[in-house]
């Protein structure tokens, strides 16, 4: 079920189970090098953004992996430049941001953008409230 107003993005790269749902007005960017993966009865929130960050002509992200019965909540962010893994069983409240990535911004002689971005992995497990 895809509510209104929500937009998937690159749709062939992504893979879901029974039972998903995206609530109204989410965006889901799927051109990853690994898949967009979710489970059985997986659900994202009402506005929440799921993004691989090449949609600005960066370099592709990792990908993300969401397990069973498993939701991701309203206004969520999730920004997979690197892998994101998150296991069964997972509940996430409102506004939660991952970052599988971070910027380096040592050299003051130059922008953060110039400076390129460490890809990074954040592994959640099975059964645990965000």
């Amino acid at each position: 079920m895809i509510g209104k107003g929500s937009v998937i993005r690159n749709p062939y790269n992504l893979s879901v189970g029974r039972d998903f749902v995206i609530e109204s007005f989410t965006e889901l960017k799927c051109i990853s090098t690994g898949r967009i993966t979710f489970g059985d009865r997986c659900t994202i929130g009402r506005q929440a953004i799921i993004r691989p960050p090449n949609i600005y002509g960066g370099s592709k992200g990792v990908g993300l992996q969401v397990g069973n019965h498993s939701n991701i909540g309203p206004y969520a962010y999730i920004g997979c430049y690197g892998k994101i893994a998150i296991g069964n069983h997972v509940m996430m409240g409102p506004r939660v941001s991952l970052f599988a990535e971070k910027h380096h911004f040592g050299d003051n002689e130059k922008s953060i953008k110039e400076q390129g971005v460490e890809l990074g992995e954040i592994i959640i497990e099975d059964n645990c409230w965000i």
